[in-house]
């Protein structure tokens, strides 16, 4: 019996392709971040678009808490499932759902005509990136050797904190053309 995560067979893919200490795992460490940075804009642009959304709706804070609601009840289920879906399915057909899913979602914003619409498309993108982190801790186990694990979840895991200090300084200029 091996270690959890450690077999190869799991998918079918040899095992050269895991912990090889080529640097193909390194191009997956670089997709993780890039899916994991565009999953940590999608969930805090709503933040940064409050304002254009009351007047655009004619919102109040009540609607804007039920769509924050919206996402975080869909984030936690999507969560608390991706883990299982990734096991069940597989990790490359389920992380093409979820970012599949999530972005689907995220134009759906665009479609929004009235405050259920956007809950509705707020839920969707919740449901779907709840998906990317169980994905993301998956892939790293398959693809690193347990001593540089730790190392490729903090280089995809950067992106919350590159994400986290320039959005709020990038939105506003995006949506008002002014400069900063």
């Amino acid at each position: 019996m091996g270690v959890i995560g450690e077999g190869a067979a799991s998918e079918g893919r040899p095992s050269a392709h895991r912990g090889s200490g080529g640097w193909f795992r390194w191009v997956i460490c670089g997709l993780l971040f890039l899916a994991t940075t565009i999953n940590y804009i999608d969930r805090q642009v709503i933040g940064v678009l409050k304002v254009t959304l009351h007047e655009k709706f004619g919102s109040s804070e009540i609607d804007y808490s039920k769509i924050v609601f919206c996402f975080q009840l869909a984030y936690a289920a999507g969560y608390a499932l991706g883990g299982r879906v990734m096991d069940l399915i597989g990790l490359r057909l389920g992380y093409l759902l979820a970012v599949l899913g999530w972005s689907l979602a995220a134009m759906g914003h665009g479609l929004a005509r009235r405050m259920g619409d956007f809950c509705a498309a707020r839920f969707g993108l919740g449901l779907a990136e709840g998906g990317n982190f169980p994905a993301a801790i998956k892939a790293v186990s398959e693809w690193f050797p347990r001593k540089e694990r730790a190392l490729a979840a903090s280089a995809y895991l950067i992106a919350l904190l590159v994400i986290h200090r320039l959005l709020p300084r990038l939105e506003p200029m995006e949506l008002t053309g002014k400069q900063y």
